[in-house]
């Protein structure tokens, strides 16, 4: 404003009459100039998400993933065996040159996306709209506060505490009980060897009380997306609460799900902004995890109304496909990262809004609710289902009255589905950790089928409930069984059946058997059906399945069988 002022000062005294015509001439291509100035220093600046049409010309190679993955997360899709795709090829180098000649300033990229997140005005848009690259842009704030983005430092606050963990829960027996935490602990599965990153709007002295109440947790990095650098221990409370939910260690007083899992930080939240920007600093945040090799994400965020009013989603947007953020969680779990999510939570000026927030809509993701300690549904807990009527939640815990660590250490109780995530997630470190050649769907399915209403979902509480024990009962897969067992086509037949051949052993045993897809939903299932002959036919479907991979579990005598299966019908 003052600026504004200064210039408005000026031009009045620069086209003040002039006797001399040579000062007349001189004022006027002062003033032209002038005003020149003031328009460019004033001229509207805005970020948008600007999209490529192509990969052409990358100097990278899916044949060398080295070059823009860790080692740990080529490892990660080796053993899912998931195959690198141009999704993972990182973007093309001249296409942000040639954005920067045309006024652009690049923030950040996406290699998911292919696209970019670009701060320029609006005559430089214009002009990045006409390469011959640019498939389109979204806005996403009208602020310019992101600072200038600095390569990632690297930093580490390993465990200190690596004896015998002393497993009296004090405060957290309950919400750890119920998921059936507690007797996953006493196998020695609290999320060693696994690593989780934590999404939030920031995680305010963690490493100042690391010592006290975070002992055996590692936690191997961070960045702030939102600042850009890596001042990750300031800002807000909300990720630190979060994090203790599943890092916390506090013997005899405080017991964290997931207490000797690796972690890393990102700040994806700008809490001074509710904008669509924050979406994309949860999109490079998550391209940032894949490369670090992360297993499992824990976002306790949700958007869905913004500062810009004409940015607002509707909840028919809630499909999974429409929102930037939604978008990048399904790309996560296609790299074969679990995404646990929060529902989020019900508040006052919102009234019209019942279901979800996204991400939570996202495919293939592990999307929780909320329950009280009586394990009843609790109304801050938005519902689902999605508008393409897929179950949501996923899963539910803990959310009212949840114990946690405050920004001092100190134990403290609140409530929202953003507590209720981290129990998930940290029940979902443990099920890894003592699976380990399961993949991320393997591991979303034994949670939905874990859950306390899997076989009569509801808007509310999703699947339900799910517990350590039922999970691993699930998950109990016999992989000699399901060698020794043949079935075949694994391509879905236009009978809709394909055909099961037993090992003699199991002849007049009874079986039952599901078909999934990868959400979740049962697609066909038959109980008790007797094996009482060589070859059995088993009937898949009632109708032509869409096109995609499904998952055939076959339980017999106690044991279970998997396979995947491929309709192209």
């Amino acid at each position: 404003m003052i600026v504004i002022v200064i210039c408005q000062l000026l031009l009045s005294k620069l086209v003040t009459p002039q006797l001399n015509t040579s000062m007349v001439r001189k004022k006027i291509l002062l003033t032209s100039l002038l005003v020149v100035y003031c328009s460019l220093l004033f001229a509207q600046q805005t970020i948008r998400f600007v999209s490529f049409k192509d990969k052409n010309g990358t100097p990278f190679s899916l044949q060398k993933p080295q070059e823009f993955l860790s080692q740990k997360s080529i490892d990660r899709r080796t053993k899912q065996k998931i195959n690198l795709s141009a999704m993972d090829l990182p973007i093309t180098p001249t296409y942000l040159t040639s954005i920067r000649n045309a006024g652009g300033k690049v923030f950040y990229t996406s290699r998911w996306l292919n696209g970019a997140v670009v701060q320029a005005t609006d005559a430089a848009f214009s002009q990045i709209s006409q390469l011959n690259f640019v498939q389109g842009s979204r806005l996403l704030s009208n602020r310019t506060s992101i600072s200038d983005v600095a390569p990632a430092q690297s930093f580490s606050l390993p465990a200190t505490n690596l004896g015998s963990p002393v497993l009296n829960y004090g405060n957290t027996t309950t919400q750890n009980t119920m998921l059936g935490i507690n007797e996953m602990h006493s196998q020695n599965f609290t999320g060693k060897g696994m690593t989780i990153a934590v999404f939030d709007g920031g995680f305010t002295n963690v490493n100042n009380i690391k010592a006290a109440a975070y002992s055996r947790m590692n936690i191997a990095g961070g960045y702030n997306f939102a600042r850009g650098n890596n001042f990750v221990f300031q800002d807000d409370s909300h990720g630190s609460e979060v994090l203790s939910v599943m890092a916390g260690y506090v013997p005899n007083q405080f017991i964290g799900g997931a207490f000797d899992a690796t972690y890393y930080l990102f700040v994806t939240e700008d809490v001074n902004q509710e904008n669509p920007i924050e979406e994309a600093f949860w999109l490079v945040a998550a391209e940032r995890a894949d490369s670090l090799g992360v297993d499992i994400i824990n976002s306790s965020l949700g958007y869905n109304t913004f500062d810009l009013n004409n940015l607002n989603y509707t909840q028919k947007d809630l499909n999974g496909r429409t929102s930037l953020i939604s978008q990048a969680a399904t790309c996560a779990a296609r790299t074969g990262m679990l995404i646990v999510s929060s529902m989020g939570n019900f508040y006052s000026p919102e009234p019209f809004w019942t279901k979800m927030r996204m991400p939570a809509d996202a495919d293939s993701i592990v999307s929780v609710g909320a329950v009280n300690a009586a394990e009843e549904y609790v109304s801050l807990s938005l519902q689902g289902y999605t508008e393409d009527n897929r179950v949501k939640p996923d899963a539910a815990a803990m959310g009212l009255a949840t114990f946690y660590l405050t920004v001092n250490g100190n134990v403290s109780a609140g409530s929202g589905t953003s507590y209720a995530a981290p129990l998930v997630a940290s029940l979902a470190a443990g099920i890894w950790q003592a699976n380990p050649l399961m993949t991320n769907i393997q591991v979303l399915q034994a949670i939905r089928r874990a859950g306390s209403r899997f076989n009569s979902p509801n808007t509310q509480l999703g699947y339900g409930i799910p517990t350590f024990r039922r999970a691993m009962n699930i998950l109990g897969v016999d992989e000699e069984l399901s060698k020794q067992t043949n079935i075949y086509p694994t391509i879905v037949s236009s009978d809709n059946s394909v055909f099961c051949q037993f090992p003699a052993e199991l002849q007049q045993a009874t079986f039952s058997y599901q078909l999934t897809d990868v959400t979740g939903k049962i697609h066909y299932q038959a109980d008790n059906q007797l094996v009482d002959s060589e070859i059995i036919n088993l009937k898949v479907t009632n109708k032509p399945l869409p096109i995609g991979i499904y998952f055939l579990n076959i339980h017999i005598n106690n044991k279970t069988i998997y396979r995947k299966i491929i309709s192209y019908q």
